[in-house]
């Protein structure tokens, strides 16, 4: 591949004059970079003036000008868009705007799984164990969902997402859990150049960097994968979240050969109720071997359910989202602000170019980083799954890629990793004690109530 930009011009391109028009579309704030695309915040407004927010993912320019990358995107994005579910985040649209590949995604009003418990880490509130099953549940119905589409035809589509990870697991503060980017990983991990001789292992890690940590084996040994490997995927995420803690640590090097060699300890003792039940599913889940693994994720989507009533543990999206309502208003409301103010510009073609003219006045800008994290699709890799994270409670930023090449700030995010999730499902617990406590105290309020009213009917009839 050669670029066709060079990359301040393209980062010039990328964030400069918002809004402005992109086809049928308007960008109004720029998320961020991966190392595949621009990712935007846009509107689209439809035949009877109305309009809709939407994701926009515009491919790089030097991966848009390259024929067997755009041919791989464009099939696997195709693909995608034949998903229709609540679980799945909805491709609604592909083609090609000034040069420049793109794919417009649903928006989603609220976090990816990492930035829900960075917030969460910081606010010391920690994740009951209900709602980390309920993520993961949420999270198979999509899975389920994708491994069994069919095209219009009746055939298979034999989709498997390849990168089933906590920045592409998204949440809404309407409790829902969606999983974006089906295909799209295989299309990602195609973009590198071409290794020169002797440098063949090398590329190849660099084209997993920020997935092996969660890879199935033969995933990461590189051979063929089908619906197991996003089964084995799903299961580390919840072996992490009731555990507390990282699966994988380590150089990217590191992670990749642990991931190969796919070997999982058990989970603590003490960390959720009926643990010998939990244990059962996370091996099954995570065994090395495809053909002992689950073989649907319906029938992994079964045993968790069975152990969530088992242990008193089955939350709804409706308690899901007032958790999330009660810990994160302020951001509901600020982003939607935020939103509104930026999508009050209006985009207006004359003579002279594209003129950007603000339908209202424009208040104070706010912090960008804390926009940045109400918007679903982040930019670059998984700071978890590249080493940079804490644990799965670490969310994405547009400065990860350089410090990742500069190996800073490593050991302190490893260390907060570890004091930052011992508490995510401490709250299994201190839910049932204090739901325990306030029947206790309720009750015993009621028989003292009762003791004294008779005490005083018994004075008054001896009077």
């Amino acid at each position: 591949m050669t670029s066709s930009i060079s990359a301040s011009a393209a980062e010039a391109g990328s964030e400069g004059n918002l809004p402005r028009a992109f086809g049928r579309y308007t960008l109004f704030d720029h998320i961020g970079r991966g190392g595949m695309a621009d990712i935007y915040l846009a509107t689209r407004r439809d035949s009877l003036g109305g309009s809709r927010h939407v994701v926009i993912k515009q491919i790089l320019p030097q991966l848009s000008a390259d024929p067997e990358f755009a041919g791989m995107l464009t099939a696997e994005a195709k693909l995608a868009a034949n998903l229709n579910h609540a679980n799945v985040v909805q491709v609604m649209d592909l083609g090609r705007e000034a040069g420049r590949l793109f794919i417009a995604m649903e928006y989603v009003e609220g976090f990816d799984l990492n930035q829900l418990l960075r917030r969460l880490s910081k606010a010391r509130v920690p994740l009951a164990g209900e709602f980390a099953l309920f993520i993961v549940r949420e999270t198979l119905r999509a899975l389920d969902y994708a491994h069994r589409a069919r095209n219009s035809d009746g055939r298979p589509l034999r989709l498997v997402h390849r990168d089933v990870s906590p920045s592409n697991v998204l949440v809404s503060f309407e409790g829902e859990v969606k999983l974006c980017d089906f295909g799209i990983a295989r299309a990602g991990a195609a973009a590198g150049e071409a290794p020169a001789p002797g440098q063949e292992e090398a590329i190849a890690s660099s084209r997993v960097a920020g997935k092996s940590a969660y890879m199935a084996p033969e995933h990461a040994a590189g051979g063929d994968i089908d619906s197991g490997a996003d089964i084995f995927s799903a299961g580390i995420l919840l072996w992490e979240l009731v555990s507390g803690r990282r699966l994988y640590k380590g150089t990217e090097e590191e992670m990749l050969e642990m991931a190969r060699a796919g070997e999982v300890p058990p989970v603590r003792d003490g960390r959720l109720p009926v643990q010998d039940q939990l244990q059962a599913v996370l091996d099954r889940a995570l065994a090395r071997d495809r053909g002992e693994r689950y073989e649907t994720a319906a029938e992994f989507l079964g045993d968790l359910e069975d152990y969530a009533l088992a242990a008193g543990l089955m939350a709804s999206q409706l308690r899901f989202a007032s958790f999330l309502t009660d810990q994160f208003a302020a951001d509901v409301l600020e982003g939607r602000r935020d939103r509104e103010r930026m999508a009050s510009f209006r985009v207006e073609e004359d003579a002279a170019g594209t003129a950007v003219r603000p339908i209202a006045e424009p208040e104070d800008a706010d912090d960008p980083e804390d926009r940045a994290q109400t918007i679903p699709v982040a930019a670059g890799p998984d700071p978890v799954e590249g080493g940079e994270g804490e644990a799965v409670a670490v969310a994405e930023s547009e400065g990860e890629a350089e410090a990742e090449a500069e190996g800073e700030a490593e050991g302190e995010a490893e260390a907060e990793a570890e004091a930052v999730t011992e508490a995510v499902v401490e709250a299994a617990h201190v839910d049932e004690g204090g739901a325990l406590g306030t029947q206790t105290g309720f009750f015993l309020g009621i028989g003292i109530g009762v003791g004294l009213v008779a005490v005083a009917i018994i004075i008054l009839m001896l009077l």
